[in-house]
C-alpha cells in the first residue's frame, strides 16, 4: 500500500494534468465555437469530447487488465507446470488446442479485457466522429 504522501502527490499530479486538459478544451475549443456562434458544433463537441475520454479510459483499462491477466496466468503454479510439460512434449503440442489449460486460461483472461479494449476503441471513433468529422459535414 502506498504511503499517504505518495497518494497525495499522485492526486495533485492527476488534478494538474486533468485540469490543464479541461482548461485547454474550454478555452481553445468550446469558447471560440460559442464566440463564433457555431452552437451546433459546440454541442457536438460537448457530447463528443466526454465520449472520447470514456473511450480512452476503457481502452487503457482493457490494456491494463489484459497485461495483469497474462501475468496472473504466468504466476499460477498449474499454468507453469502445463508450460513446462508443453515445452517438454513437442509432439503433444500439436494436439487439440481446446484441451490446453494454458490456452483456456488465456482466453478467460483475454476475453473481458479485449471487450473493454475494443469498446474503448469504438468510443474513441464515435467521439472523434462527433467532435471532428460531423461538424465539418454539417458545415
Amino acid at each position: 500500500m502506498p504511503s499517504r504522501l505518495t497518494i497525495i502527490v499522485y492526486a495533485v499530479l492527476a488534478a494538474v494534468f486533468g485540469g490543464s486538459i479541461l482548461w485547454s478544451i474550454f478555452f481553445e475549443t468550446l469558447q471560440p465555437l460559442l464566440r463564433a456562434g457555431r452552437t451546433t458544433e459546440f454541442w457536438l463537441n460537448i457530447v463528443g469530447i466526454p465520449v472520447l475520454f470514456a473511450g480512452v479510459g476503457l481502452l487503457a483499462w482493457g490494456a491494463w487488465d489484459l497485461v495483469r491477466g497474462i501475468f496472473t496466468i504466468q504466476a499460477d503454479p498449474e499454468s507453469k507446470r502445463a508450460m513446462i510439460q508443453a515445452s517438454e512434449d513437442a509432439e503433444k503440442r500439436q494436439a487439440v488446442l481446446a484441451s490446453n489449460p494454458n490456452l483456456q486460461a488465456l482466453v478467460r483472461s483475454v476475453g473481458p479485457s479485449a471487450r473493454r479494449f475494443l469498446s474503448g476503441l469504438g468510443l474513441i471513433v464515435i467521439g472523434s466522429l462527433l467532435s471532428n468529422w460531423l461538424p465539418g459535414i454539417l458545415g
